[in-house]
């Protein structure tokens, strides 16, 4: 088969490698749509290039759906919904692969453009997202992003190398970026758990978005 995972933003990679890789153990064709508008060609660049796929570059949405009617791919996976689905479906199957869980409203408003499968993280999600797409078509599968921790390909992060404390608990903070709870902390934060490591990782648009840079 012949698979495209449109990657509208560069933080959906992760959701998307562990899949990516095992469609292509299968013997299968993958290759990836990426948006210059949302991520920096040039900076990403090699981001994109680690996964190993062809990537090709498109401006926006029209641009993709062109590609799509094109080179005919027999499923598109997605990250978030898509405006141009019914010249799509033409064509292609479309899957919908979300990145991130179900507390932000976004993750249900992704299906209002439904797709011939959405793909869900569990039981519960599952049963949530039926009450407000009944007619929908959902399956339970699994959170791809956390699959190389299950499979013992991810080891982690080597705290002496880091410099830290490992007699201390370590705390990961990982804040979102529109709104980012980030803003909200007192700069001296950190001074009140001085008995802990405190590892941050921001957001990926916060780190390339000028407009979010700040929160940094």
């Amino acid at each position: 088969m012949f698979i495209v995972f449109d990657t509208l933003n560069v933080y959906y990679i992760p959701q998307y490698m562990p899949v990516i890789q095992e469609l292509t153990l299968r013997g299968h064709i993958v290759k990836m749509v990426c948006y210059s508008n949302k991520n920096d060609q040039e900076v990403l660049a090699k981001t994109f290039d680690e996964v190993g796929v062809e990537c090709i570059w498109v401006s926006n949405t029209q641009e993709a759906e062109q590609v799509y009617v094109t080179i005919k791919p027999d499923w598109v996976f997605f990250g978030n919904e898509f405006p141009h689905l019914n010249s799509v479906h033409q064509y292609s199957k479309t899957a919908q692969l979300g990145h991130g869980v179900g507390p932000k409203p976004s993750y249900y408003h992704k299906s209002i453009t439904p797709m011939t499968v959405r793909f869900i993280e569990g039981a519960l999600r599952l049963e949530k997202i039926k009450q407000y797409y009944p007619k929908g078509n959902f399956v339970a599968v699994g959170f791809s992003k956390l699959d190389p921790l299950f499979k013992h390909q991810d080891l982690g992060l080597n705290l002496t190398q880091l410099g830290l404390d490992t007699s201390k608990k370590t705390i990961l903070y990982a804040p979102t970026f529109n709104p980012s709870s980030l803003e909200c902390f007192p700069d001296n934060w950190p001074e009140d758990f001085k008995e802990y490591n405190i590892l941050i990782k921001p957001h990926s648009l916060t780190q390339v978005r000028p407009k979010t840079g700040a929160q940094i």
